[in-house]
């Protein structure tokens, strides 16, 4: 699913990871079934050429989002995604 990635440091070990903020726009009760699936997969799979999808984190309630927390999924970092790498056909790396 489409998301807003962010880069953080884990606290413990300081690794670089990325946050992909799941999507609750359209959500009125629960968890979207689309990210339960992605997560699901992703959690199944184990391959050097799949991110590795670490935890799922949530954030505190805020004001500013309507009272609400933010979950977010928690993946190993790459320096580049899929859809750049593709844009740039000639890059190396």
């Amino acid at each position: 699913t489409y998301g807003q990635v962010y880069m953080a440091k884990e606290r413990v070990t300081k690794d670089l990871v990325a946050l992909k903020k799941v999507r609750m726009d359209n959500e009125k009760e629960g968890f979207p079934i689309t990210a339960i699936r992605e997560i699901k997969i992703l959690k199944s799979l184990n391959h050097k050429n799949v991110v590795k999808l670490k935890e799922i984190v949530t954030s505190k309630e805020k004001e500013s989002n309507g009272n609400k927390g933010s979950i977010y999924m928690v993946f190993e970092y790459m320096d580049h995604d899929l859809t750049g790498l593709c844009d740039r056909p000639g890059l190396k790396f």
